[in-house]
């Protein structure tokens, strides 16, 4: 957690799911957010999950739906059914 910190944190966390840390020797561990922020066992999961020099931690942006875009298609959709309808 002290490492998300230290980066400028996570502006969502409920929306980001999985995190992957990269050792330096190529070893690539997915981690599940949940597992760190809401974990009662965070002792284990501190120590299992320990930064070390070298290693890279990758968090992907938060999945956003567009919802313009979707509003967009179905007002088309609705459009080009209606002309389809008039024609038959």
């Amino acid at each position: 957690m002290e490492s998300f910190s230290i980066a400028g944190g996570i502006k969502n966390v409920r929306k980001v799911k999985h995190v992957k840390l990269i050792r330096k020797d190529g070893t690539i561990i997915d981690i599940k957010v949940s597992e760190i922020w809401f974990s009662n066992n965070k002792i284990s999961t501190e120590n299992e999950l320990k930064l070390y020099p070298g290693d890279t931690l990758i968090v992907p942006p938060p999945f956003e739906f567009n919802w313009s875009m979707f509003s967009a298609l179905i007002s088309l959709l609705s459009l080009s059914l209606s002309v389809f309808q008039v024609f038959n």
